[in-house]
């Protein structure tokens, strides 16, 4: 009973001094990304080493250099901390782009039309060591190559990664234009009932070495001709 009592007495300590050292430190916010949000970089990105409680570890850390957010990385190991309020600039690093290029559907008529195409596909990226990594379970998306959708993709790319957005933040009239699909366990694919036409075909292939995420999304255009056999490698 006693060593319960200790125990419980130190716990208590602990936590008291947790909020001496780092005031208010439970009410920091953690976001995926604060990209579009005022919010000011504090210019210090940190790596936590635990092995668990690296959340609360970066919230205490962040109180240090007063910041109220904490931006955290996909793998949940590395955080860079923000002051976010009302009144502050919207937030964009170096590489960040505006985007707002406008849909117009007229220029898309005829990718709107039914076709009698069928594509099909494969995806994958081979590791350094030989290794290959198909795209299993992943969405694949097919657009057409035009300026719309090629801007976006740009777009997509110069942002951290963390910050990207889905298909539904894209116009409405636009996602009528995109097909869907998914990749079988070996990275096989397929579209139907596409209009001939030029596309670009997109589908995330990555996979983590230790901490680190590799690969990324993968891109390529291709030209759908009726008639034809209609079957892309989606690598680079």
């Amino acid at each position: 009973m006693k060593n319960r009592i200790l125990i419980i007495s130190v716990l208590i300590l602990s936590t008291g001094c947790a909020s001496l050292r780092y005031p208010n430190w439970e009410n920091i916010h953690i976001e995926s990304c604060v990209h579009n949000m005022p919010c000011v970089s504090k210019g210090i990105k940190e790596k936590c080493d635990q092995s668990y409680g690296c959340d609360d570890w970066f919230k205490k850390r962040a109180t240090l250099v007063n910041a109220n957010t904490v931006v955290i990385d996909s793998i949940a190991t590395t955080a860079t901390y923000f002051q976010c309020e009302t009144g502050l600039p919207i937030y964009k690093d170096k590489e960040h782009k505006e985007y707002n290029f406008k849909f117009n559907e007229e220029e898309y008529k005829p990718y709107h039309e039914s076709g009698t195409n069928t594509v099909t596909g494969q995806a994958f990226l081979t590791q350094s060591g030989g290794g290959v990594v198909t795209c299993a379970g992943q969405s694949v998306l097919m657009h057409p190559d035009a300026e719309y959708f090629n801007q976006r993709d740009s777009y997509m790319d110069s942002i951290p990664k963390e910050c990207a957005t889905s298909i539904n933040d894209l116009d409405n009239a636009a996602k009528s234009f995109i097909n869907s699909s998914q990749c079988d366990a070996q990275g096989n694919f397929e579209f139907h009932k596409v209009p001939a036409g030029n596309y670009v075909i997109s589908v995330n292939v990555s996979w983590n070495v230790g901490y680190d995420k590799q690969g990324g999304i993968v891109r390529k255009k291709v030209t759908v001709r009726d008639g034809e056999i209609n079957k892309f490698i989606i690598s680079r």
